[in-house]
C-alpha cells in the first residue's frame, strides 16, 4: 500500500470491457472481486447504490448486478437493438441512459416478490437519429450531446 493512497478501504473499481466482461476490483486490495460475462460489448458501466451496478450494451440491453451476488444480473431490458452509449445515476432507484438512436431514457427500480426490476418511466427526445453520445445531469437539468451539435436540455422535475 502507497502511502499516498487514502480512503481505499471498502470501494471498488468496475469495469466494462469491449469484449463483453464486466470486472470489479478492490481498490485497496487490488484484486479483482468479480468477473462476468455481458450480452455483448459493455459501452457503460455506473453505480447506482453501494451494492447495485447498471450495465448498458452494444446490443442495446441494460442490466442490473446485484454485487452482493455477481453469479447473475438481478433484471435486464432492452428497448431496442441500438446500442447503450452511455450511463447516468439520478439516484439510488434511477438511472438515464443515452442510445445510438438518438433517444433518452430514464428507467427506474420496483421491487416485486422481492425480486428486482426495471420500470421504464420517461423518454426524451429531439436528437432525430443521430447518436446521444454523452448525457449530464445538474439538478433538476438533464444535458445530452450528439453528432449534430446541439446540446439539448430536459427538465426532469
Amino acid at each position: 500500500m502507497s502511502d499516498r493512497e487514502v480512503n481505499t478501504d471498502g470501494k471498488m473499481l468496475i469495469v466494462g470491457r469491449e469484449d463483453g466482461v464486466l470486472e470489479g476490483y478492490g481498490l485497496h486490495s487490488r484484486k479483482q472481486v468479480f468477473h462476468h460475462k455481458m450480452s455483448d460489448s459493455v459501452n457503460s458501466c455506473v453505480f447506482l447504490s453501494d451494492i447495485l451496478c447498471v450495465v448498458g450494451c452494444c446490443d442495446g440491453s441494460v442490466g442490473i448486478m446485484d454485487l452482493r451476488k455477481m453469479s447473475d444480473l438481478v433484471s435486464t431490458i432492452r428497448r431496442s437493438k441500438s446500442p447503450i452509449l452511455s450511463v447516468i445515476r439520478k439516484d439510488q432507484n434511477t438511472f438515464i441512459a443515452s442510445t445510438a438512436d438518438g433517444c433518452c431514457f430514464a428507467s427506474g427500480l420496483c421491487s416485486v416478490s422481492s425480486e428486482l426490476g426495471i420500470v421504464e418511466w420517461e423518454d426524451m427526445t429531439g436528437a432525430d437519429c443521430d447518436p446521444v453520445y454523452g448525457i449530464s445531469l445538474s439538478g433538476k437539468m438533464l444535458y445530452s450531446c450528439c453528432r449534430d451539435s446541439v446540446i439539448r436540455e430536459y427538465n426532469l422535475a
